[in-house]
């Protein structure tokens, strides 16, 4: 039996692929200064908040293509990270989008943010 929100192929406990993050989410998360940090959190190896690594594709949360003063970063964080500041962004977020505060679904971001935090403490 699997759960409704989980899908079918994924194991229980076991994330199955990269999160990928809208860049909207990407926003509200709040990336640092890109210039400067180390290759491997550049090229997303490790997380880009907390340097844990090496990261695969199952303990990572793709956080696109960033450019930062002429140079091109491809950052990832660690699941932890990302759920962590997912949590804290839907304080920023909710308050001030109309979708959120009048519907039960909320908006497309609202809900990326939700279940980004619930990814982060698996």
């Amino acid at each position: 039996m699997t759960h409704g929100t989980a899908p079918a192929s994924e194991t229980a406990g076991a994330p199955s692929a990269l999160l990928e993050v809208h860049a909207a989410v990407v926003n509200v998360l709040g990336l640092p200064k890109l210039a400067g940090i180390p290759d491997r959190q550049a090229r997303g190896a490790h997380c880009l908040w907390c340097d844990w690594g090496p990261l695969t594709t199952e303990t990572a949360v793709d956080l696109g293509e960033h450019m930062a003063d002429g140079v091109t970063a491809f950052p990832r964080a660690c699941r932890r990270c990302a759920g962590r500041r997912a949590h804290r962004g839907m304080f920023d977020h909710h308050p001030d989008c109309e979708t959120c505060r009048t519907t039960e679904a909320g908006c497309e971001i609202g809900r990326a943010l939700y279940r980004l935090a619930r990814e982060g403490r698996r």
